[in-house]
């Protein structure tokens, strides 16, 4: 069964034409930076933790202000 399976490979820019011409260049390069967003985006971060959990973890905790700082600079990226 594995030997008569072949696997076809198209190359990359065949397949950017295929997307272009379907998406058009506009969406094509939004998903291509989504993308490479997805993947540079860190995990967890300890801005996000409750200051009942930061005594949990011994982290020290922040004041409203702080957390308000790190929650609008969130949403400017």
């Amino acid at each position: 069964m594995r030997e008569s399976q072949s696997m076809v490979v198209y190359s990359l820019p065949e397949v950017l034409d295929d997307l272009y011409r379907q998406f058009g260049f506009w969406k094509v390069s939004r998903a291509l930076v989504a993308a490479c967003m997805r993947r540079a985006w860190p995990g967890n971060r300890l801005s996000d933790l409750t200051n009942y959990m930061r005594r949990d973890i011994g982290v020290p905790e922040v004041t409203e202000t702080d957390h308000e700082r790190a929650v609008q600079f969130r949403r400017f990226l």
